[in-house]
């Protein structure tokens, strides 16, 4: 059965199980699937542009994008060239920040994206970021990790469904599949990072 969509993964997911009880539960494997997809899994197709102003109003503080979920990179946009703002963790942050107003040259990401130093002129900051994929609905067919890797969804919703099936001895099979996928998608975007741009066009809307 070829998965492309929403009711398909979840028809697969039924078929496989062969639960009836089971069948009420099949949406919440399939969240729960996405939850770990947001924190293992990097694919380009999750890559989102998003524009801030940043200026005296908000201070050193800008919102992090719908569906945020890693930075690739941050990047005031000045003439001639654009100031890229490295990244740096909470603990180098607290060494760098500064009060006075100036060019922002460090960043670092909690609730929000705290630059280290408030600005000194109104800048426009880009984030290219990792997007979650927009979850899998009834009203939501598909996305592009659906598109990508169905198996990712398949095996990661069947080992959420792990605790309700006892010592099925498929439940290694299911993991074993699942990292196998993780790591060859994770791998892929390595290689394309390291062998040239990630990214040939990066949508203005988050994926």
């Amino acid at each position: 059965m070829a998965i492309g969509t929403y009711d398909e993964l979840k028809n697969k997911i039924e078929s496989t199980l062969d639960r009836d009880d089971l069948v009420d539960d099949i949406p919440d494997f399939i969240l729960l699937a996405e939850e770990d997809h947001a924190d293992r899994i990097r694919i380009r197709e999750m890559l989102a542009r998003s524009q801030a102003t940043l200026n005296d109003e908000t201070g050193r503080y800008i919102a992090v994008p719908p569906r945020f979920v890693e930075m690739e990179t941050l990047r005031l946009l000045t003439t001639p060239r654009i100031t890229k703002v490295k990244y740096c963790n909470l603990a180098t942050m607290d060494e760098l920040r500064q009060e006075t107003p100036g060019r922002p040259s460090r960043f670092t990401v909690h609730e929000e994206v705290e630059f280290d130093r408030p600005p000194d002129t109104e800048y426009t900051a880009e984030m290219i970021f990792y997007a979650s994929p927009t979850p899998l609905s009834e009203e939501n067919q598909s996305n592009v990790l659906l598109v990508r890797s169905p198996g990712a969804y398949l095996y990661g919703s069947l080992l959420h469904a792990a605790p309700f099936l006892d010592n099925d001895e498929r439940i290694p099979t299911w993991r074993d599949f699942y990292e196998g996928i993780v790591d060859r998608l994770n791998m892929a975007t390595q290689r394309a990072r390291h062998s040239g741009p990630l990214l040939s066009r990066v949508a203005g809307a988050t994926p």
